[in-house]
């Protein structure tokens, strides 16, 4: 029986409560990355950490870096074997 793909991030980059998490796809092109934005928080109700993707503007400065540090991976190449 074949395995499915394994879809764990390759990197991520936090600032703050906001995490940029960089994932490897694949196409009939080759492989490219692709990233996410999310925002931890604490549930109201009962305390749990969750993650959103809604962001306030106080969330601005801490995307901007990760989205840097995530432009500045994937447009990295990676070193020579």
């Amino acid at each position: 029986m074949a395995s499915s793909p394994s879809y764990k991030p390759v990197h991520r980059f936090q600032q703050g409560r906001v995490t940029a998490t960089i994932w490897l796809n694949e196409s009939v092109q080759g492989p490219f990355h692709t990233f996410t934005l999310t925002q931890s928080f604490r549930d109201g109700t009962n305390g749990n950490l969750r993650r959103g993707h809604s962001f306030r503007l106080s969330d601005v400065p801490d995307l901007l870096t990760v989205i840097q540090l995530a432009h500045e991976w994937m447009a990295t190449p990676p070193p020579a074997a």
